[in-house]
């Protein structure tokens, strides 16, 4: 089996105890005669691939080499908690996720093993909705399963990895009842399988040595207390300092070895400074898994009182060499802690209790060979060999993709069912435009009806030719979007881009103004487009829009003096601040990782010279509207002294208020009020409230008739470019 183990923690370099557990799994399964292949993050600039011990490990860059800190560092879970953090961890299941895809691609990988749900099984998910992906397990380690208990929104995307994989393990009994109460999975889905622990047979990397981060260690003193872990908050080494001191007041006169580091050890260095221990307490640092047992061996007993573990690998090294354990009664630890015998269980954070325990185990004879026969059992079950051998089974009995992955099933009768579903989907739709429609045209006619129609003259010959504009403008806008399609790598027909346009267009009648880039991002899609630039362009086109707007009505308006009356002034200066705001959003990076995140695709950005063209295209065709404005003033009031370019700032800053009102089907009443506020102190309250209302009411019509035109090729011209399969230039 070619296999490709993802993971956030894994050894830098030779002795580093960062996911050596992982590494130990994945040298037996190479001796095993599969492949395997390793993903994780870059670590402060550290990049690339190596092959160490059979095994290529990628390390993959998420962020700049300063800000590249969330994995080994043991504080992802708080990162996560601020606005950079979170930053840097959306970009790293993005760029994990992609160049997982490219070594799937080159390497026929046959499974993704990913250890933690999140950031690794969160990767594989997003990918897996591709059927050409392979399928994934995830084996979850204690942390990923402790941040489910605080977040909803974490336990609704977990359930999403977890249901789709093949297989999901974790490490304990504990963590298993856990995790199946936390999201309601059936228990005996969830495999319980320890990680290996270190010994003979596992193999030797290269020596090599981190300043400042490993030191060397020299044989234990004989007797006294010993404890191994990263000097992290949740390992709650303060518990076994202050449980020592009730040790030294009882009488014990032997010493504390804390082998480890971390972020949590100037404070413990502190705290042992503050209950008088100076003398009695080494601080050893990290050490490679070589030297492990020179730090065991000849001690007393072994201190343990990390709470809520996932299983406590260093308690089974303990026993392997012959330590009696005080523990904590707590997650995966009574898995392989006894509460009598070599072992005592303590309450949590109970530093009496666990001081009582490890005096019992020190006076109590025959203590360490009890806990060497414990560790000769552990040594067997919790081999390299054994667990890679049951992780072995446990994917193979995974076998195919879950249910989730597989199409469903194509009877006549689910065929017949779906295909009814859709029709009437699309009815509802259908009927939801139409509603909204009538209901803008019939609020503007009774507008228009409340007025002296007596006092103003409406050619209609005019309107006719502002009504030959707008198709123009739309012409424009189609132009724009099929070149942005174009840029992305597809083909897109001038007749099938038409139909698209216009029928997407008339999903700015429904409340929200999502339904006209999804329609669009979606018909495209059937059309023949490729995904990626279905949506893609529709986002950015919107982008487009909103940018060359602001620019023009604020170039014109704000430029003219006289213009505009002080509330119209203000009024404007808002519109371009949202505008700009949308804009911003819409063509940022951010939200095409969103857009690609929802969409279950990476959405690329489309070159300059792309955008170029279609911003030139998108600016004149607000000129052309600006034109057909003006027109329409003209035919209100003869003789008006607004000029073409007012009239054009004019238009685009009520069109671009009443589209940022996003809950305003169409900008209705928004667009108008805007018109009336802008042109009242160069027409008049009356004179511009019929020009709002006539060019409501044109606009309407116009796109009606649009959809007229498309409407009879549509179906034909979409159905043809499916078939062809639209592709790719």
């Amino acid at each position: 089996m070619n296999i490709l183990a993802v993971t956030h923690s894994y050894p830098r370099w030779a002795g580093d105890v960062a996911g050596s557990f992982i590494e130990r799994l994945n040298v037996e399964l190479v001796r095993r005669s599969h492949s395997v292949q390793v993903l994780v993050p870059a670590d402060r600039g550290t990049r690339g691939s190596v092959v160490e011990q059979g095994i290529k490990v990628t390390r993959v860059a998420y962020a700049s080499p300063s800000r590249e800190t969330l994995a080994y560092t043991g504080k992802m879970a708080d990162a996560i908690k601020s606005l950079s953090g979170l930053l840097a961890f959306q970009s790293l299941i993005r760029k994990q996720a992609r160049e997982m895809r490219r070594i799937v691609a080159e390497e026929s990988i046959d499974l993704v093993h990913c250890h933690w749900w999140i950031p690794a099984g969160v990767s594989a998910w997003w990918n897996a909705r591709d059927p050409r992906f392979p399928p994934y397990a995830v084996t979850l380690h204690g942390t990923d399963v402790a941040i489910l208990e605080n977040s909803s929104f974490g336990r609704w995307l977990a359930r999403k990895v977890l249901r789709n994989a093949i297989r999901v393990t974790v490490v304990s009994n504990y963590l298993a009842d856990r995790l199946s109460g936390l999201l309601g999975l059936e228990r005996d889905q969830i495999a319980v399988q320890p990680m290996p622990i270190g010994g003979a047979g596992n193999g030797k990397r290269e020596t090599g040595d981190r300043k400042g981060e490993m030191s060397d260690s020299t044989q234990v003193e004989a007797g006294g207390v010993v404890t191994i872990g990263r000097l992290t908050k949740q390992k709650r080494i303060d518990v076994i300092l202050k449980a020592f001191a009730l040790m030294k007041a009882a009488g014990y006169q032997k010493y504390l070895r804390i082998v480890g580091d971390g972020p949590e050890r100037p404070n413990l260095e502190r705290l042992t400074t503050e209950l008088g221990l100076e003398e009695s307490v080494s601080f050893v640092g990290a050490v490679p898994p070589e030297e492990i047992r020179e730090n065991l061996v000849g001690a007393d007993a072994f201190a343990f009182a990390a709470e809520r573990e996932g299983l406590g690998l260093a308690t089974a090294e303990a026993f392997i060499w012959g330590l009696p354990v005080a523990a904590v009664d707590s997650g995966g630890v009574p898995d392989i802690v006894p509460g009598d015998g070599p072992g005592r269980l303590v309450p949590p954070n109970d530093p009496d209790a666990l001081a009582r325990a490890l005096i019992s185990l020190v006076e109590e004879p025959g203590s360490k060979q009890s806990a060497l026969e414990l560790g000769t059992k552990l040594k067997i079950r919790l081999s390299p060999k054994e667990v890679a051998g049951r992780f072995e089974e446990l994917l193979e009995e995974g076998g195919g993709r879950p249910a989730s992955h597989l199409p469903p099933p194509t009877s006549i009768a689910a065929s017949t069912r779906q295909s009814l579903i859709s029709i009437v989907a699309q009815l509802v739709l259908l009927s939801a435009v139409v509603f909204f429609v009538w209901r803008n045209l019939a609020s503007s006619w009774t507008q228009f009806d409340g007025l002296a129609l007596s006092d103003f003259k409406v050619d209609p010959l005019p309107v006719v030719g502002a009504s030959a504009l707008v198709l123009c403008s739309y012409f424009l806008l189609i132009n724009a979007w099929r070149t942005l399609v174009v840029g992305w790598g597809s083909r897109l027909a001038t007749k099938t881009a038409a139909a698209i346009w216009c029928l997407s267009n008339m999903g700015r009648y429904l409340p929200g103004k999502i339904w006209a880039v999804a329609g669009m991002a979606v018909l495209a899609s059937r059309g023949g487009v490729d995904p990626i630039a279905a949506t893609g362009s529709a986002v950015v086109m919107q982008a487009l829009s909103l940018g060359t707007g602001v620019a023009i009505a604020s170039g014109t308006l704000l430029s003219v003096p006289d213009a505009l009356s002080p509330p119209a002034t203000v009024a404007l200066i808002l519109a371009m601040c949202v505008s700009i705001a949308a804009t911003i959003l819409l063509s940022s990076s951010g939200f095409l990782e969103l857009a690609s995140r929802l969409t279950g695709r990476e959405l690329r950005p489309v070159s300059a010279s792309t955008l170029v063209i279609a911003g030139v295209i998108t600016t004149a065709s607000w000129m052309v509207y600006g034109l057909t404005f003006w027109i329409l003033i003209g035919t209100v009031v003869a003789g008006h002294q607004v000029t073409y370019l007012v009239a054009t700032g004019i238009f685009a800053a009520s069109y671009i208020l009443g589209f940022v009102m996003v809950l305003v089907p169409g900008g209705l009443g928004v667009r108008e009020g805007a018109v009336v506020v802008l042109l009242t102190p160069l027409l008049g309250p009356a004179a511009a409230l019929v020009t709002s209302i006539l060019s409501r009411v044109l606009f309407t019509i116009t796109e009606i008739v649009a959809v007229g035109i498309v409407l009879p090729f549509a179906g034909s011209v979409l159905k043809r470019e499916r078939s062809a399969g639209g592709g790719e230039q």
